[in-house]
């Protein structure tokens, strides 16, 4: 079962007494138990989980979830006497330095104020909201809260909207309803104060510096692994772990032997794909033989969408794709409630940290950082052979100001989607005058915090991604993209450095599964459904969707020719996103052609 609920409440100075209505709502409810009083703050936690919460010394406030020691020393992070844990700003860095995991703290000033801290990898939804009364509820899931403390003034911000559905990464640090306020990974959100600019404690930026390299990166990156897998998976007695077939999957399953975790895996889980080239069994089973398991599969086909059960999953605050994909979703939710497994173990966040993205930033890096001496290696002609371009169009390139740019990552089908400016990360990056190799996998990190939104399978377990934590992060960012990328092929310092661990097959593959032919497949099967559903459908008359561009690609020969079925498939999720939301709430700004039609705010 999942471990991650809690709902916690915070009185601002303002507000003298607590709302005894608002507590015996929650107090008396059968799904909320208390675990921590402090003067101004109470906390209750899911009582069909288990999430671990300790009470900051001196009144600091709370950490909720998986707060882990980075340093390997008998102190826990929280229990530094030496700390100003009065002082939220200092708190934060401290806990940042010296710990990781999947957490958020709720911080508290003594001057009145409280902030919002989430992990690096934003492995923990955290949300806030004021009441009428004036407190202030912070949990992990607003949709999902009593009644009693449900978010009062919920609006579509539809400016947002348009940001997400054209390029998700760059809008997913702000949700998108108005009335909730969220926290970006690294950042210290301000509660109950309007207006007032989040502080950065952590961005991907500060680790890319040639003071931070190390001199033995592969070995380095072996332990960094090892420490986020065994960190992540030994909080929990039962996981699933995902075995793609892909290497970075292989890695984080031959970690979990390797650490002496697999006791603790109840299956290991393979998708197969209709499509050969979404068929990676034959690579998944050698993988779980490798960590001393035997592979369990399941079928992924492109069936008919039904639009109900799109829509049963839309309810959130994000979009999610899980809604496009049910089979994948209730094949390891059936898993997972069968064998009692409280996590799923995946490999995301390898193709970003291990920079498997093949781009001319890398020989832009190399010139940066080496100048003439990059020409003295080979690797002008890897670049040139993993980005299918000449050695003077990579040269050309490699000297464009835009190279990193996100523009390149937006979808095609929404309305002036050049202009949807980029994730906090990304603008940390382009302020610091990050190398563009760097920038670019800044970008991509950034993307995966798309994977905080709901699923039927993250409503039964939590979701692990070691590779996306922030130990393996920051060495990552620390080791140059040539370093990372510089072969003429994929992830070769990964593939080295986990080499003894993993299938040779594995290790030789030069190629990855491709899920493209299989999107295409759903887009071809449901155009029937898919055509009324977007043209004539809520995003399309908000002026969020190009409604020509749109029509174009839904035509069934365009899908033949290279249109981008995953973009189509994601304007459908959003689509049953905003026409769920639209039912129950109003519009908080207007929409790009005039404000989409609305009912009135019905609440909960």
């Amino acid at each position: 079962m999942r471990r991650t609920g809690f709902l916690a409440m915070w009185r601002p100075p303002a507000v003298q007494e607590p709302s005894t209505q608002v507590l015996a709502a929650i107090e008396g409810s059968a799904a909320w138990r208390c675990v921590a009083r402090l003067p101004r703050l109470t906390v209750w936690t899911d009582r069909s989980g288990a999430l671990p919460v300790r009470v900051l010394p001196r009144g600091g406030g709370v950490v909720l979830g998986d707060l882990l020691s980075s340093t390997g020393g008998p102190t826990h992070p929280c229990e530094d006497p030496s700390v100003a844990w009065e002082d939220p700003v200092r708190a934060a860095r401290h806990l940042c330095a010296v710990g990781w995991g999947a957490y958020a703290v709720i911080l508290l000033d003594p001057r009145g104020g409280a902030g919002l801290f989430r992990d690096p990898g934003g492995q923990l939804g955290a949300y806030a909201w004021t009441l009428r009364t004036g407190e202030v509820v912070i949990a992990s899931d607003p949709v999902r809260t009593p009644a009693a403390v449900s978010p009062p003034r919920l609006a579509i911000d539809w400016e947002r909207v348009r940001r997400f559905t054209a390029a998700p990464s760059a809008a997913s640090d702000l949700p998108l309803l108005d009335g909730i306020q969220g926290a970006c990974p690294g950042q210290i959100a301000w509660l109950h104060v309007p207006g007032v600019s989040p502080t950065t404690i952590w961005t991907p930026a500060d680790f890319v510096s040639r003071d931070r390299r190390n001199p033995t990166p592969a070995e380095a990156l072996v332990r960094r692994v090892d420490r986020a897998v065994s960190g992540l998976v030994g909080s929990h007695d039962r996981v699933v772990v995902e075995v793609s077939g892909g290497l970075d999957s292989a890695i984080v399953a031959t970690a979990i032997a390797a650490t002496g975790e697999a006791g603790r895996v109840a299956a290991w889980l393979n998708c197969v794909g209709a499509e050969r080239e979404a068929d990676e069994r034959t690579y998944a089973a050698a993988v779980a033989r490798r960590a001393g398991g035997e592979l369990q599969t399941f079928a992924r086909r492109a069936r008919p969408l039904d639009l109900e059960e799109i829509e049963e999953l839309a309810l959130d605050v994000w979009p999610t794709m899980a809604a496009i994909e049910p089979d994948r979703d209730r094949a390891e939710l059936d898993v997972v409630r069968r064998l009692g497994a409280t996590a799923i173990v995946s490999g995301e966040g390898g193709d970003a940290a291990f920079y498997q993205m093949p781009s001319e930033a890398i020989f832009a890096d190399a010139l940066r950082d080496l100048g003439p001496r990059a020409f003295r290696s080979p690797l002008l002609a890897n670049v040139a052979r993993r980005t299918r371009r000449s050695v003077w169009g990579v040269l050309a390139r490699a000297r464009r100001r835009d190279l990193a740019s996100p523009a390149g990552r937006v979808s095609p089908y929404v309305v002036d989607a050049p202009d949807v400016g980029a994730h906090p990360w990304v603008r940390a990056a382009e302020a610091a005058d990050a190398p563009p190799g760097k920038r670019l996998q800044i970008l991509a990190l950034s993307t995966l915090h798309l994977h905080q939104a709901d699923s039927r399978r993250r409503a039964a377990a939590d979701m692990l991604f070691p590779l996306f934590s922030q130990p393996v992060m920051e060495l990552c960012l620390s080791i140059p993209s040539y370093e990372l990328a510089g072969e003429g092929y994929d992830r070769p310092l990964a593939r080295r450095a986990f080499a003894g661990r993993l299938p040779p097959e594995v290790v030789a593959r030069r190629g990855k599964g491709d899920h493209t032919v299989h999107y295409a497949h759903v887009v071809a099967r449901n155009l029937d459904l898919l055509r009324p559903y977007l043209l004539e459908g809520t995003l399309c008359a908000a002026g969020v969707l190009d409604r020509p561009a749109l029509e174009h690609a839904l035509a069934s020969e365009r899908l033949i020719w290279g249109e981008r079925p995953a973009s189509i498939l994601w304007a459908t999720a959003v689509e049953a996103w905003a026409r769920a939301w639209r039912r129950r709430v109003p519009d908080a700004s207007p929409a790009p052609r005039g404000r989409a039609s609305s009912g009135a705010h019905r609440g909960r």
